[in-house]
């Protein structure tokens, strides 16, 4: 009977033991996985925020770009009506020289 007595309690203690193991273990993965959880939720914003970040600066870049080639393009036109003026003086003086 002392010995059936001993291994209960020993098996007791053992149990004892082993869920106080296990709640504390319980407690630390979940304390992990919030920890993990907000760590991946600010990763996210993050991220959304860089998307945000890029697509402004993209939208400046291409307005920037166009207001570039929209200036190139007016210089390219006024250097073609400066040659075409030109011409048009220099063939009417050709005209008069040869009449």
């Amino acid at each position: 009977m002392d010995i059936l007595s001993f291994v209960l309690g020993v098996g007791t203690v053992a149990i004892a033991a082993l869920s106080t193991v296990s709640v504390v273990a319980y407690f630390k993965v979940s304390k992990v996985s919030e920890k993990t959880s907000d760590l991946e939720r600010g990763l996210s914003e993050e991220v959304d925020r860089v998307h945000r970040f890029v697509d402004e600066h993209k939208n400046e870049n291409e307005y920037q770009f166009s207001e570039v080639y929209r200036e190139i393009e007016k210089h390219i036109n006024d250097i073609h009506r400066e040659i075409d003026s030109r011409l048009d003086k220099l063939e009417n003086k050709l005209v008069k020289k040869v009449a």
